[in-house]
């Protein structure tokens, strides 16, 4: 990637990581946002958010539940050009949009492994 951004915010009730990649040319693009938060209800409420906002601002294609009983929360969300991941495990989420024409499904053990580092 050409450019990366990282951002770090942590208060009394999340922490908060960002980080944002591209390409000049446009052809490949990566925005993630990881939250942990105290509460398991809060995550919960998080997850709803982050899903709700992203169906609402994107023209989406198609929405796949990720049926794997390592995650609380999760779902593979495609549009047009982008892919997005949206992931909750514990009090930790997890969301990623990538342009790509990848399939996510293939990395859910990558998408795990972050939410379980962070636990």
């Amino acid at each position: 990637m050409d450019s990366s951004v990282y951002r770090e915010r942590r208060s009394l009730l999340t922490d908060h990581r960002e980080v944002s990649q591209f390409r000049w040319d446009f052809k490949a693009s990566l925005w993630a946002g990881f939250d942990r938060v105290r509460f398991t209800f809060l995550a919960e409420a998080l997850y709803r958010e982050r899903l709700a906002n992203f169906l609402d601002t994107w023209s989406v294609v198609e929405v796949r539940e990720v049926a794997d009983s390592r995650f609380d929360q999760a779902v593979v969300i495609d549009t047009d050009k982008n892919r997005c991941f949206i992931g909750r495990m514990g009090r930790a989420v997890l969301m990623e949009r990538v342009r790509t024409d990848r399939d996510l499904m293939d990395h859910l053990d990558d998408f795990v492994a972050v939410l379980a580092e962070f636990q």
